[in-house]
Formats: C-alpha cells, sequence, structure tokens
C-alpha cells in the first residue's frame, strides 16, 4: 500500500478549520460576544442610572426629615396643631 504525499495549503487548512468550526457551531461566537457586549453595556448604563436616582433619593429623603424637624419646632413654638 503506497502513501501519497499529500502537501496542505494554507487555504486547505483554513478550510478545513472553517468546516469544523461551523460543525461545531463555533463560528457564531464572534457574533455572539457582539451581542453580549452590547447587552452588558446598556446594563451598565442603566444601573449607573438606578444609582444616580436612589443617591438623589437619599438627598431628597434628608432634606423632607430636615424640614419635618423645623415644621414641629415651629408647630410647638407658635401652638399649632
Amino acid at each position: 500500500m503506497k502513501k501519497a504525499n499529500q502537501n496542505l495549503t494554507g487555504g486547505d487548512v483554513r478550510s478545513i478549520v472553517k468546516d469544523e468550526l461551523i460543525d461545531m457551531g463555533l463560528d457564531q461566537v464572534p457574533k455572539k460576544l457582539n451581542l453580549l457586549d452590547k447587552i452588558l453595556s446598556s446594563v451598565d448604563k442603566l444601573v449607573g442610572e438606578v444609582k444616580s436616582y436612589r443617591e438623589e433619593q437619599t438627598v431628597v429623603s434628608g432634606k423632607l426629615s430636615d424640614h419635618e424637624e423645623r415644621i414641629s419646632k415651629v408647630e410647638k413654638t407658635f401652638k399649632i396643631s
């Protein structure tokens, strides 16, 4: 039995690897990674907005509690019910 001496070219190797990647479904990985990057960017933006909203709520809450104390003092001083 004779062995055929075949030299693979770069194109042959690329073709074989491409076919294998397609068979395993790995050819879609770059597209899915781009989509994942877009999703994570959107989530980061949303989390940043929620965080700033919560910080703003804390500041407003602190101001309101301060007003309540002042109103109570004024009501006691002027005997307003």
